[in-house]
């Protein structure tokens, strides 16, 4: 059982060692230590999470992402912020289907307008 309040010291770091999967917004569980990354599904626009998706990009399970034990240090370095390009942009180039996930998606205007925006606003 996992308790993310009020959890001593000792919990944590018993529970650092044995946590190897991240649920996702799909209803299913992602490895940690991959190369293609896990975002997180906070302050994030559902248009620019639709694009991320498009590419290959899969969130948190929102109820997981809100919670306490996803700040846990062990944890952070797993799950990519959106605002993270560099890290972003690699997680993409992960994906299996790379290169055809970036160069076969098609954008609508709107979408790419929203994701150049994104690009500038965080590069």
């Amino acid at each position: 059982m996992i308790k993310s309040e009020d959890a001593d010291s000792e919990e944590i770091q018993i529970l650092n060692h044995h946590i190897h999967l991240l649920p996702t917004n799909h209803s299913t569980f992602r490895k940690l230590n991959t190369p293609k990354k896990i975002f997180s599904s906070e302050n994030i626009s559902t248009n620019l999470r639709h694009i991320f998706e498009k590419f290959g990009g899969v969130f948190v399970e929102h109820e997981f992402d809100v919670d306490r034990i996803s700040r846990w240090n062990i944890i952070t370095s797993y799950i990519t912020k959106p605002d993270d390009i560099i890290s972003v942009l690699d997680s993409f180039q992960a994906d299996t289907s790379y290169p055809r996930n970036l160069s076969q998606t098609i954008l609508q205007t709107h979408e790419a307008s929203t994701l150049a925006k994104h690009l500038s606003n965080h590069l």
